[in-house]
């Protein structure tokens, strides 16, 4: 056999070596191939087993791998913590600025920012601050007004920075966690969708070099470089994070696809970014005529209130059984009574005691401490005069006191330098206009006339209610209008002068008529300043001991109930005696330290802790429900934090009280003891005027002598008083016995029956008024137990806002609600209701919440937009109106929705459901 086959080798020797080497080449690239961790079959297009079980869907006919997925998401995430850092960083930068640069402006610039940064960091912490955060923003663009008008460009341009920065801030404060900067999530679904427009990118020629890239996101920092150690921050952070995924070519094409999706997305679909302020539409202009008809048509409403509580209702009512008292209470003796609810609840709510100091930075006290601190700060400036040295240490610093007398103190030329732009000199010739650049002239304000004027205004508007800002602005007008006729007739009286024989009175009106210095000289307004500096002092030193003293608080609240224990437990005389005889009488025996110890210091000690929670036990037991401050509060050293307040109290002279009796949430308004506290809360320009939400300040999660301030970060006038408060009590909630609450329960079970008596008495009302033309008359007349009748004035699906949001349209409107001042608790869809009101006379009949009040509401008036009104808003502005059109309509969202479905379809996309779990993030933990 063998000779056989070597004779055919011989004799097709050419064939068999073909053969051979043709054999070897598949095999090599075979090799090649599954070394490199191919499949052999795949090669050749045939698909099955493991590959095709990682197949998780199929676009554009090719099948999508869950590793593509996987890294499509490593991908995106790359580029979103990237661009999140990178913005983030860029901002920063704007807000320390802003904030070192506002230690030089005046008080009330400084209060602007640190109000508004304020408020940032408690919507960060909690959404319900955002909306208090959007109204602090609002004073920043007259804050840059005011430096314009100052001529402080530099500031000016500060703030115009910070505002652009904090609304993008707010923006990305809207997002959701999940989502990325760039929009969309991790899903499958929004993976998928990000693949397709990344085609879609591709077959549009969408290409981006690294210079685009840098341009653009150069313009997602709003045109601001970041630091370069924040750039190589970023970079490591990355490098660490995605140890297994970055590189220079990963990182540029995760940017590259970032921006080339969102311009594909914005050819099509247009600019759907998150810092788009207002939205786009594209609803026709009849649509929007109808939207505006719909919206802007107003009522008036007629409303009269008749109280459930009114003692003759009550009194119709009867007594009650004690079976029905004590069914009433079995039923909600478990239920706290919540604010605005129709249950009844007799479980005794949680109840606190409070205490409270405060200081007055324009208290005499303070005063007298700030003159004593300026006067030593100014001896120190004389002395160092005296030595030759300086503050500074330049040059010039050095000139300036050798030029100046001891007694002027350089903080008081260095305020007179920052408030100067506005102690400008009045001039007769120099331009002057409504906005200050120039002062009027005294003569200009103080006339007999501009008084009477303001006083005719302020009782003419009594009777017109013309705003209050009418008096002042009647009062300038006058000023300003004497101001124009003077420096007309003074103009004409110099122009004339020189003709005059007497040659005294030419070179009068020169003197008086030629330009003066612009600023007043500081040796004239030298006191007023160093009252500014003295009242500015105070208030660092209220600052101080109020810290101290919450410093002093917290760090004795440190002391843990453990470290009570030992002292309680350990360090005790008879302890610590014995163990130092049987250690000096060890040394004798030279018994090792270790074992003499532990027979003195391990049983007594023992002991002692026992006996000290025995006494801690009896202790509580006998507390009850109402627990002393001092269980309550965890052992807090309660002696040693009295003695603090007490010397603090006296050495500073705070004022100080506290709550009468303890009080729960619904009560602890009312207490007396709290009025100072409650009154600089309902003034606080940012505070909650209706008292609402004033028990929030003590209902906290805050332990007992943990010590609060208010307002958060002191006071920021000098007219206001700054306070510590904290809590002394801590009563828990608990079931009362029957006989506690006896009175309440009685009380409840009347107001009940009486809602019947208040309902029917409003129904028939009602039905004697509708449909009547004089509808408003039956109202007006009322009922035997009627409280006034009010209106309700605009009511309308979208109302003018009243305080319009800064930068925005010039016709800015809110969704209508119930003013809470005229219907407390309002109840759900009595919005609706009124706005559903067509024809004057139509009466309805509601109920507040609690069912407090009936209410018998009356259309009085409707009166829709005319075309005119619609063509001048459409003209002005209409970017709010269009954004509640969207929000309505949905025609944007709807239109992406259907551009996303086609591309979808072109895509051919399928998702295999059988494999999704390998995709799913919540089953894997081996992401980076």
């Amino acid at each position: 056999m063998l000779s056989k086959t070597l004779r055919s080798f011989r004799r097709n020797q050419k064939a068999w070596l073909a053969g051979l080497t043709i054999l070897c080449m598949v095999t090599f690239v075979l090799c090649g191939t599954i070394g490199a961790g191919g499949n052999l079959l795949e090669s050749f297009g045939v698909r099955f087993g493991q590959s095709k079980g990682e197949v998780v869907a199929t676009l554009y006919g090719k099948d999508i791998l869950a590793r593509e997925i996987q890294d499509l998401r490593n991908q995106r995430r790359l580029a979103n913590v990237y661009l999140d850092q990178v913005t983030r960083a860029s901002r920063a930068q704007v807000f320390s600025a802003a904030f070192e640069a506002s230690s030089k402006w005046e008080e009330s610039q400084r209060r602007i920012l640190q109000q508004v940064l304020m408020f940032r960091n408690f919507s960060l912490q909690s959404p319900q601050f955002r909306q208090q955060y959007l109204q602090s923003l609002s004073a920043l663009p007259q804050l840059r007004a005011d430096f314009l008008r100052a001529k402080k460009t530099t500031e000016a341009n500060l703030v115009d920075d910070l505002f652009r920065a904090l609304q993008q801030d707010f923006m990305q404060m809207l997002r959701r966690p999940e989502e990325f900067y760039f929009g969309g999530t991790t899903s499958l679904e929004d993976t998928l969708d990000f693949l397709i427009w990344r085609h879609e990118a591709d077959r549009r020629g969408i290409q981006l070099s690294a210079k685009d890239i840098n341009r653009l996101i150069y313009k997602e920092t709003d045109n601001r470089d970041i630091a370069e150690s924040d750039e190589r921050k970023i970079e490591d952070a990355l490098q660490r994070n995605f140890r297994n995924y970055f590189s220079p070519d990963n990182f540029r094409t995760a940017l590259a696809d970032e921006f080339r999706v969102r311009i594909a997305k914005t050819a099509m679909m247009g600019d759907d970014r998150t810092d788009s302020q207002y939205a786009t539409t594209w609803a026709t202009p009849y649509e929007f005529w109808q939207f505006y008809k719909e919206n802007r048509t107003e009522n008036v409403v007629a409303v009269l209130p008749i109280p459930a509580r009114h003692k003759d209702f009550l009194s119709q009512v009867g007594q009650p059984t004690e079976k029905d008292l004590q069914d009433l209470f079995e039923k909600y003796k478990d239920l706290e009574y919540v604010a605005g609810s129709d249950l009844p609840g007799f479980k005794v709510s949680p109840r606190i005691e409070v205490e409270w100091i405060n200081a007055r930075a324009d208290s005499e006290k303070y005063r007298q401490k700030a003159t004593q601190a300026s006067t030593l700060i100014q001896a120190g400036f004389q002395v160092m005069s005296g030595a030759g040295q300086t503050m500074g240490g330049s040059l010039a610093a050095e000139s300036t006191f050798l030029g100046l007398p001891f007694a002027f103190d350089m903080a008081l030329i260095d305020k007179y330098e920052f408030d100067k732009y506005q102690l400008r000199n009045a001039s007769w010739v120099e331009p002057w206009d409504a906005f200050g650049s120039r002062r009027l002239h005294d003569t200009s304000y103080q006339r007999q006339e501009n008084v009477a004027g303001m006083v005719g205004q302020a009782f003419g508007g009594l009777g017109t209610k013309a705003p209050v800002v009418s008096s002042a602005l009647t009062y300038y007008g006058g000023a300003a209008l004497h101001e124009v006729f003077d420096r007309a007739r003074i103009g004409a009286t110099m122009a004339l002068a020189y003709s005059s024989p007497t040659p005294f009175k030419p070179a009068a009106l020169t003197y008086y008529g030629s330009a003066h210095p612009a600023f007043i000289p500081l040796s004239a307004i030298k006191d007023d300043l160093t009252k500014k500096l003295q009242d500015d002092m105070a208030r660092k030193l209220v600052q101080t001991d109020l810290g101290e003293l919450h410093k002093k608080l917290s760090d004795l609240r440190r002391e843990t109930p453990a470290d009570l224990l030992n002292a309680q437990t350990v360090y005790r005389p008879e302890i610590i005696s014995a163990t130092l005889g049987q250690a000096m009488g060890g040394s004798a025996t030279t018994a090792p330290i270790a074992l003499t110890t532990t027979t003195t210091f391990g049983t007594p000690a023992i002991r002692n802790s026992l006996q000290t929670r025995a006494w801690e036990a009896v202790t509580a037991a006998f507390a009850g429900p109402n627990p002393t401050p001092f269980v309550k509060s965890g052992l807090v050293p309660l002696e040693k934090i009295r003695k603090t307040i007490d010397q603090a109290v006296a050495e500073h002279g705070f004022q100080h009280g506290q709550t009468k009796k303890p009080e729960d949430r619904f009560t602890i308004a009312d207490d007396e003891g709290l009025k100072p506290l409650k009154e600089a809360y309902v003034h606080n320009p940012f505070g909650d005027k209706q008292e609402k939400n004033f028990a929030n300040l003590f209902f906290q999660n805050h332990g007992v002598y943990s010590p609060q301030d208010y307002p958060t970060g002191g006071s920021l006038a000098s007219d206001s008083p700054s306070f510590l408060y904290w809590k002394t009590n801590d009563k828990a909630a608990y079931v009362p016995t029957f006989e506690e609450v006896k009175d309440k329960v009685k009380d409840w079970w009347q107001f009940e029956k009486a809602h019947e008596l208040a309902k029917k008495e409003a129904e028939d009302l009602k039905a004697k008024a509708q449909g009547q033309a004089d509808a408003e008359r039956w109202l007006k007349d009322g009922t035997k137990h009627s409280e006034p009748m009010f209106t309700l004035d605009e009511v309308s699906g979208l109302v003018k806002s009243k305080t319009p949001f800064a930068r925005g349209p010039m016709n800015s409107y809110d969704r209508f609600s119930i003013p809470k001042e005229k219907i407390e608790y309002p109840p759900e869809g009595l919005d609706k209701d009124l706005l559903n009101l067509t024809e004057p006379g139509q009466v309805i009949v509601k109920s507040d919440k609690p069912k407090e009040h009936y209410y018998v509401m009356a259309l009085v008036k409707r009166t829709k937009p005319s075309e005119f009104s619609f063509y001048r808003e459409y003209q002005t502005g209409a970017e709010n109106l269009l954004t509640y059109l969207e929000q309505e309509k949905n025609y944007q969202s709807e239109f992406q929705k259907g551009i996303l479905e086609q591309l979808r379809e072109e895509a051919r996309l399928k998702i295999n459901d059988e494999n999704r779990e390998r995709v799913d993030e919540k089953s894997r933990s081996d992401e980076s």
